[in-house]
């Protein structure tokens, strides 16, 4: 009885101290450019990738690329940074 009692003790303690521990927050993310938007993904991107963006002659066509992931193609756009992107393709 008495180590039934000794065990309830032990756990309720370990249990009441795990409350008090907050998960660390993640850093906040912030960019020049809307949410949504392709420029808002490269900036986004380009915190944890060594990410590359294939351009049309006049700019506004692009895509992003990654080298690391065998040139897996992120998202695209085909009206510059500050438009809507047509996908983001997340891990």
């Amino acid at each position: 009885m008495r180590a039934v009692n000794l065990v309830v003790i032990a756990s309720a303690i370990i249990i009441l101290n795990s409350c008090g521990q907050k998960e660390p927050s993640a850093p906040a993310f912030e960019s020049e450019y809307a949410k949504g938007t392709f420029g808002y993904d490269l900036d986004f991107l380009r915190q944890s990738d060594s990410v590359v963006v294939l351009n049309s002659k006049d700019g506004n066509g692009q895509i992003i690329v990654s080298p690391k992931y065998q040139g897996k193609v992120f998202t695209s756009t085909a009206d510059g940074k500050k438009r809507e992107k047509f996908w983001l393709d997340q891990l």
